[in-house]
């Protein structure tokens, strides 16, 4: 039988095994503290950050906080939150580790990205607009798969416009098989935000995938609701402000210097691309008109 903290490795090793190190710097260190008590979770409650400081309390057992200018983060677990695995990632684990190196390192972005020929489409919207069915169904079109909801502009190469993605799963709705039937093998399971969904390993699945991809446009999708489902799309393009206007909501605003890096970076980012706009109602429709972003 595993001790808490044996457990919390193990756990982080299965969540990160598949990433490699991309530069040298300094490591970040999280440091977790696992007591044996046992209660219930209470309902999520919100995020907390002021400057280089960040606070985690999603309920009334565990709590975590860091400081991203030392690179370190600790948490203070119950045993029943480490028990509950998809609970301690989403809240915890990956919570504590993309706020530090996110803070270090990334302007971060809602938004799935795709590439064809060396060249990335990162769609950016709102819920519900079909960010993640978009990237799937380019997907099996041949197009590379670099990540479903979460891309994130490496700022040291914003120059080159590099998006770093999480190509490892794919997230998509627990209905999802009606779009994609071969998809019909996997179950859905509850994520740790509470959520229904589909959560796929890439490597099950007949898709390229890429951990980076250099963008040369940003697609920002509307899903229409129309009697014809093959009806065509429309990709038409738009002025940059609106992009700027949307993905500006995700930086970092409670920090004003990694603030102020990241909206340079983006700036330098949103210069060298195209900006669209693309009404769709089918999936493959839309996959066709994304063609003609090259």
């Amino acid at each position: 039988m595993r001790s808490n903290s044996e457990a919390v490795v193990v756990i982080a090793h299965d969540e990160w095994h598949a990433w490699r190190q991309a530069f040298d710097d300094p490591p970040i260190e999280l440091l977790f503290s696992v007591s044996a008590a046992r209660n219930v979770h209470g309902r999520p409650g919100p995020f907390f950050a002021r400057k280089h400081l960040f606070f985690i309390r999603p309920d009334g057992n565990s709590s975590a906080w860091g400081n991203t200018r030392t690179r370190k983060a600790t948490g203070l677990m119950h045993e029943s939150t480490v028990d509950d695995r998809p609970y301690f990632v989403y809240h915890f684990l990956d919570a504590m580790a993309f706020q530090l190196i996110t803070s270090l390192n990334f302007t971060p972005m809602h938004g799935a990205t795709v590439a064809r020929n060396s060249r990335g489409v990162l769609i950016t919207g709102d819920s519900g607009e079909g960010k993640s069915s978009l990237s799937y169904a380019c997907a099996r079109r041949n197009w590379t798969f670099v990540s479903d909801d979460a891309s994130h502009l490496l700022r040291r190469c914003s120059s080159e416009r590099l998006i770093v993605g999480a190509p490892h799963h794919i997230r998509l709705r627990p209905d999802a098989p009606a779009l994609f039937p071969e998809l019909a093998a996997f179950e859905p399971a509850i994520r740790g935000n509470g959520k229904l969904s589909l959560q796929i390993p890439a490597r099950e699945l007949s898709i390229a995938t890429a951990p980076t991809a250099p963008v040369d446009a940003i697609v920002l999708p509307h899903r229409v609701s129309t009697a014809h489902p093959n009806a065509p799309a429309r990709l038409e393009e738009i002025g940059k402000e609106l992009v700027r206007e949307y993905c500006a909501q995700w930086f970092y605003h409670w920090d004003p210097p990694i603030l102020a890096e990241q909206q340079a970076a983006f700036e330098e980012m949103l210069s060298g691309v195209r900006t669209f706009s693309l009404e769709y109602s089918g999936l493959d429709a839309a996959v066709d008109v994304l063609d003609d972003t090259d």
